[in-house]
């Protein structure tokens, strides 16, 4: 497996083809690949000594994170809310949305909730 690294030796990505990174890390010299043979989760990882290890982060740093993948979901959901198609839904969608929502506003805060679950009606 091929994994893209940032300057701190974070995994940005990973890939089988170690063609597909080149491209990327060809329009960003501050990223580089290496090799390794591990199959798993990459997310906050995160390689030191040619081992992949987690990256672990002060309570702030989390719950920026936290604030960052917010705004993303966001954006992919509540932002794009049509008003029409709102008004066309029954209570209990609009209270599913209500509460999903207000989950996500608490969870950057409060680090020991989960992430909240995505929605099937987005």
């Amino acid at each position: 497996m091929f994994f893209m690294l940032n300057s701190n030796n974070e995994i940005v990505s990973a890939s089988e083809n170690k063609t597909v990174l080149e491209e990327v890390v060809n329009l960003n010299l501050s990223f580089s690949i290496v090799e390794l043979d591990y199959e798993g989760d990459i997310v906050n990882k995160k390689i030191e000594n040619n081992t992949v290890v987690d990256i672990t982060l002060s309570d702030d740093e989390e719950k920026e994170k936290r604030r960052q993948e917010r705004e993303l979901v966001f954006s992919k959901t509540i932002d794009k809310l049509n008003i029409i198609w709102y008004n066309s839904l029954n209570d209990t969608d609009k209270n599913n949305i209500t509460n999903w929502r207000q989950a996500w506003l608490n969870y950057p805060n409060n680090l020991t909730l989960n992430r909240p679950e995505d929605l099937s009606i987005f």
